[in-house]
């Protein structure tokens, strides 16, 4: 059964793997934080192009985590939750918000490209949502018992408490500016970016109180982490200049947290099931 599932010792071998789209987005990683590092140093602006480079690969990154997402949902169905379902709600309403947002910029070439990656993102958490309240909506979910038996992270939840409360310091503390800021359009993606940061921090919450990732496999989370950081960067050179981008910073800053808690505490648990005796049993 485990095999079947995807958790026995092949299969989390093969999940908790670091595999080439990981090595490849943790070497792009290292020149692109000195070029932006540069931007902020030499205080000029960085060029178009290269942010529009590193956001497309975001994206496409993004879409591959979640194809690895789909795979273990689908290899479990039925058998156990794999996504928790705040995750999976709020990251499809954030993401919704933020493909409306491009309506605005559909007649670029770039507003193009950005509304077809984030459509294809609410179209996979849609789908995730469909496949979990069709096949696992009546399964019991193992938290619950692990968070009944408090077995917690206790050092990614003091982390976590003083990431979350940075982040709403920086929020509160430049919404009025942000508001001013921004037009429909950028509200929305801004509404959306909260929403799915949000998601994240509610599955960083759940992981670290019952140290179950909520996110899985460990192929997935780690590029997404990656990205995240790339993303993070591309925003770093107007963190001075304008609220909206202090709002996303700190946003990025606490869901950077959350998935590399989540990602450890998914290679961790990987490597035990792959680590573990292998049981065979018998039907009679």
């Amino acid at each position: 059964a485990e095999e079947a599932a995807g958790n026995g010792p092949g299969g989390a071998d093969a999940a908790s793997r670091v595999d080439a789209v990981t090595k490849v987005s943790g070497v792009l990683l290292l020149p692109a934080a000195v070029y932006y590092l540069y931007c902020i140093a030499a205080k000029r602006a960085p060029s178009e192009h290269v942010t529009f480079v590193l956001d497309t690969y975001s994206q496409l990154v993004g879409l591959y985590a979640l194809r690895r997402m789909h795979q273990q949902l689908k290899m479990n169905l039925g058998v156990r939750p794999i996504l928790a379902r705040t995750f999976q709600a709020f990251s499809f309403f954030g993401s919704a918000l933020s493909t409306t947002s491009f309506l605005g910029t559909i007649g670029s070439t770039t507003g193009k490209a950005y509304f077809t990656y984030s459509l294809l993102h609410t179209l996979a958490y849609g789908y995730f949502i469909y496949l979990t309240l069709t096949y696992n909506k009546a399964l019991p979910d193992p938290r619950e018992r692990r968070r009944v038996r408090g077995v917690m992270h206790t050092k990614s939840f003091l982390g976590l408490l003083a990431i979350t409360a940075g982040m709403l310091y920086v929020w509160l503390k430049e919404a009025r500016g942000a508001l001013k800021e921004v037009n429909r359009y950028s509200l929305l993606a801004m509404v959306g970016f909260i929403l799915s940061s949000i998601g994240i921090l509610k599955g960083g919450y759940e992981t670290t109180v019952t140290s179950i990732p909520v996110i899985s496999p460990f192929s997935a989370v780690a590029p997404l982490t990656i990205t995240m950081l790339l993303l993070i960067l591309t925003k770093l050179p107007h963190f001075g200049s304008s609220p909206v981008m202090r709002v996303y910073v700190a946003g990025y800053a606490a869901i950077i947290y959350c998935l590399v808690v989540i990602s450890y505490l998914a290679y961790r648990a990987e490597q035990r099931i792959r680590n573990a005796p292998r049981r065979i049993t018998s039907r009679l």
